[in-house]
């Protein structure tokens, strides 16, 4: 079962490079807000949770080429359902910051509860 939420996981970031264009360019917090907003009941529920269960994993690692803000603390028992309305909370209340990667705004949106200091 962890296998085939990976390949979901992979397949939704691949998903999500590949309609912004390339590979080098991530979502954006504002296509985050459209996708994930009022999640589970979003439009698209298992790709807005696949794509934050990725992010999930890198903001956990200390690879500066995986997560070139830092670490964050994650708890074991944190979910995707449990992340995915604090990014959404922190995306409508930076609107100045919706042009930034989803990556970017779920960092700065989980640092003040889960940094490592």
């Amino acid at each position: 079962m962890r296998y085939k939420s990976q390949v979901v996981g992979l397949m939704a970031a691949t998903f999500l490079w590949a309609s912004t264009g390339s590979p080098s360019y991530a979502a954006t917090a504002e296509e985050a807000l459209k996708g994930c907003e009022n999640f589970p009941h979003s439009l698209a529920p298992r790709l807005c949770e696949a794509y934050f269960r990725d992010i999930m994993m890198f903001l956990g690692s200390d690879d500066r080429m995986a997560n070139p803000n830092g670490r964050l603390c994650l708890d074991e028992d944190l979910t995707p359902a449990d992340v995915i309305p604090i990014v959404v909370d922190w995306i409508k209340e930076h609107p100045g910051q919706r042009s930034i990667t989803v990556f970017d705004a779920a960092h700065k949106a989980l640092s003040p509860q889960f940094s490592c200091k």
